[in-house]
């Protein structure tokens, strides 16, 4: 159940079992509620909006303002009292109660640069999200909240019909000036999308991208869908594997294993990989 709160809102239902028990009236009341809760902390946006607020730096260098902290603070408030069995992802102070089956997650300023220079091109994002678990092992097959996954549709189009997330730019410059593949890749004709996070994996094993290229990554962030793809007919590649456990990033290819092997000719990669 996601509701995008800007100006507008919607509630959706997510393709997992678990939320078709949720009845149409219950959903109507969370998004009575998560509107409700908008209006409180578009009001505390606002107020340092007219009346002035101080401008900081995260540790990875992006803004960050007061009312952004407010605003999610006021929003905590606000859930604790009303959910407090729900869990909170929120951009500015991470994650409260993470095992819970409903989790509210919130962006209280999107846009945070813009806000900094008086730019009205930002909104609040607010979402709430029912569990989705992803479990494989080799040999066993992969399930989506204990359903059993199929294999992945086999794609043998040509580049330019295969949905293909990239790192972004930044990541093929953080341990060795590896711009030139970044660049390479973006001159390909694939229908590209710089995602990130479990958010693309889940795409990738649920078809609805055919292939994920991650560049200097650790380990833990590849360790699960290194997992789950073979168990779903897909292919994973290391373009960079360091040893184990040495600290140095790991980059890779997976997905749908025809679009894997598309975009890796038209790349120029279907040979000395390990060169890269």
């Amino acid at each position: 159940m996601g509701a995008r709160i800007g100006y507008g809102a919607g509630v959706d239902k997510h393709c997992n079992k678990i939320l078709e028990t949720v009845s149409e009236s219950s959903r109507r009341e969370l998004l009575k509620a998560a509107l409700d809760a908008c209006s409180q902390y578009r009001a505390v946006i606002l107020k340092y909006w007219r009346e002035g607020f101080k401008t900081t730096f995260k540790e990875d260098s992006t803004y960050v303002t007061d009312a952004d902290r407010a605003a999610e603070e006021q929003f905590r408030e606000w859930a604790g009292k009303h959910y407090p069995e729900f869990g909170i992802l929120g951009e500015e102070f991470g994650h409260a109660n993470p095992e819970a089956e409903y989790q509210w997650v919130i962006d209280p300023i999107d846009g945070t640069a813009e806000f900094a220079h008086r730019s009205p091109l930002w909104g609040s994002l607010l979402g709430l999200y029912c569990r989705e678990v992803y479990a494989a092992a080799y040999g066993l097959g992969l399930t989506k909240n204990g359903q059993v996954l199929p294999a992945l549709p086999r794609n043998d189009g040509k580049i330019n019909t295969l949905r293909v997330a990239v790192s972004a730019s930044r990541n093929f410059r953080r341990w060795s000036d590896n711009l030139e593949i970044f660049l390479r890749i973006a001159k390909t004709d694939a229908n590209l999308r710089i995602y990130c996070s479990c958010f693309t994996q889940a795409q990738v094993v649920s078809a609805g991208l055919d292939v994920d290229i991650v560049w200097a990554n650790n380990l833990w962030d590849l360790a699960g869908v290194h997992a789950m793809l073979p168990e779903i007919g897909g292919k994973f590649i290391f373009l960079q594997k360091p040893e184990s456990f040495s600290g140095k990033p790991y980059s890779a290819i997976y997905g749908q294993s025809a679009a894997v092997d598309t975009v890796l000719a038209e790349i120029g990669w279907d040979d000395g990989i390990n060169d890269i």
